[in-house]
């Protein structure tokens, strides 16, 4: 029965706000890592030092070099050929470098994406960008890929810019 009030309260979440991710807050109380993969790095569910204290729950990574964070949001995502993407999140690090984001289409190529530079100064810093598909797709992903360091991730979130028209 919780978990269907979960999904009641994810569609109610991509309804009003158009989000396209799952679990961007990592607050999911039955499993904090809902909807996301991790490849190449190590990574614990943490809420030392949260970004906000109303949603206290975040993602601690260590990238050895090209750790990667994905999320295929509910069912995938899904975009038109030329359609505009806003991703935010917030990010915490001592590490400087440049965090990757890529939207991967349903044959598994990139399809759109952005580099973007992260502060290092060890507080919660807002990073945003945004990207086109280059082609559409049904069931896409997000993925984010972090260099050496360590990270805490919280409040991802990826929206049509169409939404906000």
């Amino acid at each position: 029965m919780h978990t269907f009030f979960l999904s009641l309260m994810a569609a109610a979440a991509i309804i009003s706000h158009g989000e396209l991710l799952a679990n961007g807050n990592f607050e999911n109380e039955e499993n904090h890592s809902y909807g996301w993969r991790v490849r190449n790095g190590k990574y614990e569910i943490s809420n030392v030092s949260p970004f906000h204290e109303t949603t206290p729950v975040y993602l601690k990574l260590h990238s050895n070099g090209s750790a990667t964070i994905a999320n295929h949001g509910e069912d995938g995502i899904s975009a038109k050929a030329g359609e505009v993407f806003l991703f935010s999140c917030y990010c915490k690090s001592q590490t400087r470098g440049k965090m990757i984001i890529l939207f991967i289409g349903d044959n598994g190529t990139v399809i759109g994406g952005k580099t973007i530079r992260m502060k290092s100064n060890g507080e919660w810093n807002e990073i945003t960008g945004k990207f086109q598909a280059k082609e559409a797709c049904r069931k896409g992903s997000l993925e984010i890929v972090f260099p050496e360091g360590d990270y805490l991730i919280d409040e991802v979130s990826l929206i049509s810019q169409n939404t906000l028209k």
